[in-house]
């Protein structure tokens, strides 16, 4: 059984003491501003922004997802953690993201 958990500070001290394996999130790419790492049975997945304060891009909103799946997938895995980078969890979605749909949709 998969269990989600909110970060604290223990967890996430022992998780950067802790060696970690970074994996992508499909076999074939890595998302710009997500990491995704395992260790002790905790799959970590930290939005890695901190420049725009760990706001999510439309790439990201695709990546959760399929870190939570490869999590489940995971017998090894026990808890998903979610953190931020820096000084800020999340500011929300990327704004920019909004630009990008309103080019794509006058092409």
């Amino acid at each position: 059984m998969l269990r989600i958990a909110a970060p604290n500070f223990l967890l996430s001290k022992q998780l950067s003491t802790v060696s970690s394996r970074l994996y992508s999130l499909s076999k074939s790419e890595n998302i710009e501003g997500l990491n995704v790492t395992t260790s002790n049975h905790v799959c970590r997945i930290e939005f890695s922004r901190p420049w725009k304060y760990n706001a999510i891009t439309t790439e990201m909103y695709h990546g959760i997802p399929k870190a939570l799946q490869e999590a489940s997938a995971n017998n090894d895995v026990k808890f998903v953690v979610f953190a931020g980078t820096g000084s800020y969890y999340c500011s929300g979605n990327d704004l920019s993201n909004f630009e990008k749909a309103v080019k794509i949709g006058k092409e």
